[in-house]
């Protein structure tokens, strides 16, 4: 592995600016980068959700059999649980 140093003032950066990112294209490096006073995080793409995937996610899914409650599967969790 090769490395080159160049002085940021021939490539016309000063020392607060941050590198975003760079590419090579035609025998060039194409350097990217920001002068804001905060540096630039990237973006990552996150796909799309619905409102019932993080409920599934959090919450869980249980079906009822017929004639069950939640009322009475928590009445029998708690009998379980701590007795009569």
């Amino acid at each position: 592995m090769t490395e080159k140093s160049i002085p940021l003032d021939l490539l016309g950066l000063k020392a607060e600016d941050h590198l975003v990112g760079f590419r090579i294209s035609e025998g060039k490096v194409i350097i990217q980068f920001s002068t804001s006073s905060e540096p630039v995080v990237a973006a990552t793409v996150q796909p799309k959700r619905k409102l019932g995937d993080w409920g599934r996610k959090w919450a869980g899914c249980l079906r009822l059999e017929p004639g069950e409650t939640r009322e009475s599967l928590r009445a029998e969790a708690m009998k379980q649980r701590f007795g009569e």
